[in-house]
């Protein structure tokens, strides 16, 4: 199971296609992935469920793909698990928060966990849309250690270009704080609440004025037959 989990989770992150380029070959994600992965069910982690929940939404929603799909059952075992294991909020999301209410005027919805299980830090009204805001602390980013270099501490790892990448894929409107670029905030001349408001404000002003495509529900595909 933990082969199945890691291939289908390496797929996932690089985004390439599903299905082989090579004519003649066999589909690497064909029914006969989908079976392997039901014979194995009851043998697989949690840690592998949530990598291969992330598969299902690259595979059928990212891809258009249905054949090769685990069982129903399976699916949402992996859609539960996922989104059981979604983080509380930190320091620097609460701070966020309180600079999004200062500048939207209402108290933004927090920890919003959408149809395909991912949790939105924050859900926020700007100009007529809905924008999702995502605070992006340390543990976002490839290197967390202190020796790592200053172009390591900023190089988002791989679960959080994931995220990123399928949010929008979603049809989502999408912000992305990163904790440095929120500390230097702090450490500009003037007001630190305007610089705040400032830096949102042209964030969500680019989102809004993104082109998105809406995605088809997660939950409709785990209810297909």
């Amino acid at each position: 199971p933990q082969g199945l989990a890691n291939l289908a989770w390496a797929f996932a992150t690089v985004g390439e296609p599903s299905r082989s380029t090579s004519g003649g070959e066999a589909e690497l994600f064909g029914l006969e992935f989908g079976r392997r992965c039901d014979a194995a069910a009851d043998l697989f982690r949690r840690e592998e469920l949530t990598q291969l929940h992330v598969w299902c939404l690259w595979h059928s929603l990212e891809c258009g793909q249905t054949e090769g799909m685990p069982s129903e059952g399976l699916r949402r075992r992996c859609h539960a698990e996922f989104t059981a294991q979604q983080g509380r909020p930190s320091r620097l999301q609460r701070h966020v928060g309180a600079a999004l209410f200062r500048l939207v005027g209402s108290r933004p919805r927090e920890e919003v966990t959408i149809p395909e299980g991912y949790s939105l830090d924050y859900l926020v009204e700007w100009r007529g849309a809905r924008v999702a805001v995502e605070v992006d602390g340390p543990s976002h980013y490839a290197a967390a250690s202190a020796t790592a270099s200053a172009a390591q501490h900023r190089a988002p790892s791989s679960a959080t270009l994931l995220k990123r990448r399928q949010l929008r894929s979603f049809g989502w409107r999408l912000v992305s704080i990163p904790y440095f670029e929120w500390d230097q905030l702090h450490a500009a001349k003037g007001s630190t609440a305007e610089l705040q408001r400032r830096y949102l404000a042209a964030a969500l002003d680019e989102a809004v004025a993104e082109t998105v495509v809406a995605g088809v529900s997660y939950m409709y595909e785990c209810t297909r037959a």
